[in-house]
């Protein structure tokens, strides 16, 4: 894999990805919810924006100013206002690696964001909520008691690419940005325009997914091939 260039900001030259995220969290972490960015940091914030995949619409006619708040997840994350009173957040992850996703991506993102709703009642349902219980789960590889928290669920034996890929083949789609809806201020994820679409899809998962529950470090450290 060839190696990234490093990256320079303001003169300074970081020479990893991981040595601009560590200056990007110091700034995030020197302020407290609803603080207004100042001084050199403010600067830093422009220059580093200007690298957002889709700049031109986040800065729009001009920023105002900068400031930290909370995201939909409840993780910290910067604000920007811009001149004339409107405001929106932006991930400074996607402004280090510096380029959008491609539209496969862009669909499965979209696409769990549709079952979401549905994996979460799955997930209630394990644990016994609703229903004067409360289980105990355990984890599908390690057999380790779950909380809450630490329980990530997985699709298993037929991955959530591999779901996307044959829903796709048997609709017959092949996916293009026209399917989203134009991005706008403070969008949770991105959308389908067709809502068609979007029950077939969900429909069509509910009927083929299986799922487990797996501790959360092992979720997400597992390496797994769409099949």
């Amino acid at each position: 894999m060839p190696k990234k260039p490093p990256i320079i900001i303001l003169g300074v030259t970081y020479r990893t990805h991981e040595d601009l995220e560590d200056k990007c969290r110091s700034v995030l972490y020197s302020y407290s919810d609803g603080d207004v960015v100042v001084g050199e940091d403010d600067k830093f914030l422009r220059a580093l924006l200007a690298r957002h995949p889709d700049a031109t619409r986040k800065i729009g006619v001009g920023v105002y100013g900068f400031w930290r708040g909370r995201s939909k997840h409840r993780t910290h994350c910067f604000y920007l206002d811009r001149i004339d009173g409107t405001a929106d957040d932006f991930s400074f992850n996607k402004c280090i690696v510096g380029k959008t996703k491609g539209v496969q991506q862009e669909l499965e993102k979209t696409l769990r964001a549709i079952i979401q709703r549905d994996m979460h009642s799955y997930k209630q349902k394990l644990f016994g909520m609703g229903i004067g219980g409360f289980n105990d789960v355990k984890c599908s590889l390690s057999g380790e008691s779950l909380g809450w928290d630490n329980c990530h669920i997985d699709h298993y034996p037929k991955t959530f690419q591999a779901i996307v890929r044959d829903w796709l083949k048997e609709e017959d789609i092949d996916p293009t940005y026209d399917m989203f809806v134009p991005k706008y201020d403070l969008q949770p994820n991105p959308e389908l325009v067709d809502e068609v679409l979007v029950e077939s899809f969900r429909d069509y998962h509910n009927s083929v997914a299986s799922l487990r529950p797996l501790d959360k470090h092992i979720h997400l450290t597992q390496k797994r091939v769409a099949v």
